[in-house]
């Protein structure tokens, strides 16, 4: 965000260190700032397979979920959306019960 909270300037993908600049890492701020992704805004009334369809067209893991007023009150991850869908998704993270 830049000045305060409610202005979200983009998303940060930790890969994109890794993509962009390998083993040598960051230097500075701007080059994070260069790595921003615009942020995908959804409405907070937005139905669940039209956010999934929506974030999948535009390559998007994470949404900025907005009031009415277009301000951020959450985030949703594709997965989220996923497992509301079809249910819980186990990955290589998630630990064996």
């Amino acid at each position: 965000y830049k000045d305060k909270i409610t202005n979200i300037i983009g998303i940060f993908n930790i890969k994109d260190i890794a993509i962009n600049y390998g083993a040598d890492g960051i230097k500075n701020k701007n080059q994070i700032i260069d790595m921003l992704r615009q942020p995908q805004l959804l409405d907070e009334d937005e139905k669940i397979f039209s956010a999934f369809k929506i974030m999948q067209k535009n390559s998007q893991m994470l949404a900025v979920i907005t009031d009415k007023e277009r301000i951020p009150i959450g985030i949703v991850s594709i997965e989220n959306i996923l497992e509301k869908l079809v249910g819980q998704i186990f990955d290589e993270n998630d630990k064996k019960q």
